[in-house]
């Protein structure tokens, strides 16, 4: 039994791991500030809403296509 990368995912398997970058943009952060016994003010919270969407868009470019395409061999 071997382990191959699989370059070409499907469209649900790309949009399931984007949320879960999304949820844990924001979960990881709001755990560490209320395990200190406080909630998280209005500030941090916009600052874990803007973090998880730059991480869910940096991990969408990578699958993001231009209309460039490779020159043919002659």
């Amino acid at each position: 039994m071997t382990t191959r990368f699989n370059l070409d995912p499907t469209i649900p398997k790309v949009v399931i791991i984007a949320v879960l970058i999304f949820i844990e943009g924001i979960a990881i952060p709001a755990y560490t500030i209320t395990t200190q016994g406080r909630m998280p003010d209005g500030i941090e919270c916009l600052g874990f809403l803007l973090t998880a969407t730059i991480q869910t868009v940096t991990y969408l470019l990578t699958f993001m296509q231009t209309g460039a395409t490779e020159p043919k061999k002659t």
